[in-house]
């Protein structure tokens, strides 16, 4: 295994889901993950995030707390992803590259290649939905391996603003992102 792992909601209380939730508020970065969402505190939050119908993991770097992922809109095999990183304390420190650039890798290299025991892969396709004014996120998702298809007017709802802004519609499947990088 490499210097990132994820561990599945279920396996994990919720002190640990309360030490993200407030690390991520304290960052600045709790409204840029959840624009679309009402603002919620913590117990809200972890009411939401063990809702079983969407799968949610924290990602850890070298045992260090580094963010969530989570899926919605299932749909057969495909879903839409979303991400919420923490800030890096040591930009350069993974696998050589940008730690956001090797978290994400990871990320979606770990979800699209998780199979069943018979081998047949749960997820096919991860749809991302990236407000453009996300410039940074914008920027990583082609590094994380998502094939971006344009941007769309209005399908990024802010709950904070009521606006529907405009969105970067990208896509990741298992053609365009690494089975190594999920061995980061």
């Amino acid at each position: 295994m490499g210097q990132f792992c994820r561990i599945h909601k279920d396996d994990l209380d919720d002190r640990a889901w309360a030490d993200f939730y407030l690390a991520l508020a304290e960052s600045g970065r709790e409204r840029a993950a959840f624009y679309c969402n009402p603002r919620a505190d913590l117990k809200e939050f972890i009411s939401i995030m063990r809702r079983p119908e969407n799968p949610w993991w924290l990602f850890y770097m070298d045992a260090d707390l580094a963010g969530c992922v989570y899926l919605t809109d299932i749909l057969g095999k495909s879903a839409q992803i979303h991400f919420a990183f923490l800030p890096f304390r040591h930009w350069r420190a993974a696998c050589g590259m940008p730690s956001p650039v090797a978290l994400g890798r990871y990320a979606t290299s770990s979800i699209l290649y998780d199979a069943y025991a018979d081998g047949v892969h749960i997820m096919d396709v991860l749809v991302g939905k990236t407000p453009v004014w996300n410039k940074t996120a914008v920027k990583l998702l082609p590094r994380w391996g998502a094939r971006v298809l344009g941007i769309i007017p209005a399908c990024c709802h802010s709950h904070d603003s009521g606006a529907d802004l405009p969105g970067v519609i990208s896509y990741f499947t298992r053609e365009s992102v690494p089975p190594d990088w999920a061995n980061l």
